[in-house]
């Protein structure tokens, strides 16, 4: 049985087009790597205040630390991913944390933590 033209044609297209995408995959690891800005957190009792000295970094060695100087936070620790949930683990303390994420995209990060909506911007 001969291959038509056409069909050779678009053979070619889709081995491309699944050869691009094997080689352009990005994995949501190497997207939320990185220092990110707080652009708000919602559901709180209270108001957050947030500021430009306010940051969230996870690093690829998968530590963590992040200040919010309005709550007088500043908290370190170790972090992983477990499907869309970012799990933090505290140290020296003893917490974990976990957080559903909504979005994650090169330059935005929205969690979910209970009723509380942190949504972030990478620097």
């Amino acid at each position: 049985m001969k291959l038509t033209n056409a069909i050779k044609r678009y053979s070619f297209i889709a081995f491309s087009f699944l050869t691009w995408s094997a080689c352009h995959y990005q994995s949501k690891e190497s997207f939320i790597v990185g220092q990110w800005q707080y652009q708000k957190i919602e559901g709180l009792k209270n108001p957050v205040e947030i500021g430009l000295e306010d940051y969230f970094i996870l690093d690829s060695a998968h530590n963590f630390n992040y200040q919010i100087k309005s709550l007088n936070k500043q908290m370190k620790g170790q972090w992983r991913l477990s499907n869309d949930t970012l799990v933090l683990h505290y140290l020296p303390e003893d917490t974990i944390r976990y957080f559903k994420i909504n979005i994650l995209s090169k330059y935005t990060l929205d969690l979910n933590e209970g009723k509380v909506n942190f949504v972030l911007s990478k620097k």
